[in-house]
């Protein structure tokens, strides 16, 4: 059987001990969402190709390589900011190659 000690606390020590871990555990989840993007668009297979200055069936075969990540809903393809920025670096440094 488990045994319990009471310790004699008044309440005020009671709110703040409540209160400095609800801040501690605040901070902590405010740490953990500033490490992720924040807002990073999402674009259809028409918009991206627009944005990296290429066709659709030219995106489509990149997809395929594996030189830009896509995301499907359904039936339809959506392709993510950060991931139309990783491929315009990632072809940049294959033309900087000799």
């Amino acid at each position: 059987m488990s045994t319990y000690h009471y310790l004699p606390l008044d309440l005020s020590e009671v709110k703040a001990e409540i209160n400095a871990a609800v801040k501690e555990a605040f901070a902590e989840l405010e740490k953990k969402q500033s490490a992720k993007p924040v807002d990073d668009e999402i674009y259809t297979l028409a918009q991206a190709a627009k944005k990296l200055n290429v066709c659709i069936k030219t995106l489509n075969n990149w997809r395929n390589a594996g030189l830009i990540k896509s995301g499907k809903v359904g039936s339809r393809v959506y392709i993510k900011h950060s991931d139309i920025e990783l491929c315009i670096v990632a072809l940049n440094s294959k033309k900087s190659r000799p």
